[in-house]
């Protein structure tokens, strides 16, 4: 009795769930075609500050447009998901290799 009740509760939970996913599909698709191919990023920054920080960067030399050097502990969890997950251009998605 206790497994049919469960199962009918993970049936509406999957349908709410796959509901609500269409629903925010369909809002953003209605987003997106209400901006359509006009979507602009603008960057509030003055001319002179991005000349000063230009400036600023290519006095680093060779280590100009690289990220600082910082020292961190990453757990073994971290290097695990590193491991088999994806790049976040493809989603970050885990892939387990056969």
């Amino acid at each position: 009795m206790k497994y049919r009740n469960l199962r009918r509760f993970l049936t509406l939970f999957a349908a709410c769930v796959v509901s609500l996913c269409a629903a925010a599909y369909l809002s953003f698709e209605a987003a997106s075609q209400q901006e359509g191919a006009s979507r602009q990023v603008a960057l509030a920054v003055d001319d002179s500050e991005l000349t000063r920080r230009r400036t600023a960067m290519e006095a680093r030399g060779a280590n100009a447009w690289k990220p600082a050097a910082r020292s961190r502990k990453v757990s073994m969890a971290l290097k695990a998901y590193a491991a088999m997950t994806t790049s976040a251009a493809r989603g970050a998605v885990r892939v387990v290799r056969d």
